[in-house]
């Protein structure tokens, strides 16, 4: 499967003109694994404002690989440039990975950083950077549609939270949207929340493992209700399909020695759309779904503790 490599667009390799032709040669194995290299001798012409637009090219930058050798460390251009890139760094905005040209004392800025070493050439390193890039790529996948997500959530339903639980060493920890409904011990519903982005260059279904693993992991919880907004296309035959809605799902489980159901599991699949109206319409489409279905599971709770206290 290949990853969408255009999700990080540019990345910046910080280098001495000295060593050049090493940076020539790593831009090339990168790009020939379909991501993007700014590279100044290609991307900068004749009366460009070096300065700007190399500054540019850095804070644009989800990926900045600092080329160090002997000659870079005595340049005051990889001075410049790194004085950008750590800022960004320290501020989560993007990743800093130095690649060691030669055996030489690191920056300072980098000195604690996890690096490629490619002293004995660039083959030696490739697949570090290569993997480090491909780490990179699902983060940024990932955290796009978590905020997509997150924003999603927030103007939909009434207010969210953050749960925690468990001992010093051992807990689980996940996010909860808060419903304006009493169970019968008079407490707020609450139902957990989780999203999945898609980091392929297609769209990869969720499959019946995946599912499988994510109920496993839900229903370890001390929770009843979980709603899933997906990026992936929720392909699978599990549960129903709402009427009004082929993007809304809805999965009810229960143990077999009990005649109620335990958990509702609820599922938003937002695959392959971009515009924010249509998404939001979904999003009602499965709010209104699952107020009614916890006021049903409220109400046949009262009547099963009734009929056990009888």
């Amino acid at each position: 499967m290949s990853i969408n490599t255009h999700a990080l667009g540019k990345i910046f390799i910080s280098h001495s003109s000295a060593d050049k032709p090493f940076v020539r040669s790593l831009s090339e194995k990168i790009n020939n694994s379909g991501y993007s290299v700014w590279l100044d001798e290609r991307d900068l012409i004749v009366g460009d404002p070096i300065a700007e637009k190399i500054s540019k090219a850095i804070e644009e930058a989800r990926i900045v690989f600092v080329v160090v050798s002997k000659a870079s460390i005595a340049s005051k251009w990889l001075k410049y440039e790194l004085n950008i890139a750590t800022d960004r760094m320290i501020q989560g905005e993007c990743r800093v990975i130095p690649v060691i040209k030669e055996k030489v004392e690191l920056p300072p800025e980098v000195k604690g950083l996890l690096y490629a070493d490619c002293t004995s050439g660039i083959k030696d390193g490739i697949r570090a950077i290569l993997t480090a890039l491909e780490h990179e790529t699902r983060r940024r996948a990932w955290e796009i549609f978590w905020r997509r997500a997150e924003s999603l959530i927030e103007q939909i339903f009434e207010h969210t939270g953050y749960v925690s639980t468990g001992g010093e060493y051992k807990g689980d920890d996940y996010e909860v949207i808060y419903l304006p409904i009493k169970d019968d011990d008079e407490n707020e519903v609450t139902v957990v929340f989780e999203s999945v982005s898609n980091y392929l260059d297609k769209l990869e279904p969720l499959s019946e493992l995946w599912w499988s693993e994510y109920k496993e992991a839900m229903l370890e919880l001390s929770e009843s209700y979980f709603l899933l907004l997906t990026q992936r296309p929720f392909n699978l035959q599990v549960g129903h399909t709402h009427p009004n809605s082929s993007r809304v799902h809805h999965s009810a489980f229960k143990y077999d020695h009990l005649d109620f159901v335990t958990s509702d599991f609820f599922v938003v699949d937002l695959s392959g759309i971009d515009n924010l109206d249509e998404c939001k319409k979904h999003m009602l489409i499965a709010k209104e779904l699952i107020h009614s279905t916890v006021h049903i599971r409220v109400k046949e709770l009262r009547i099963v503790r009734s009929k056990g206290n009888a």
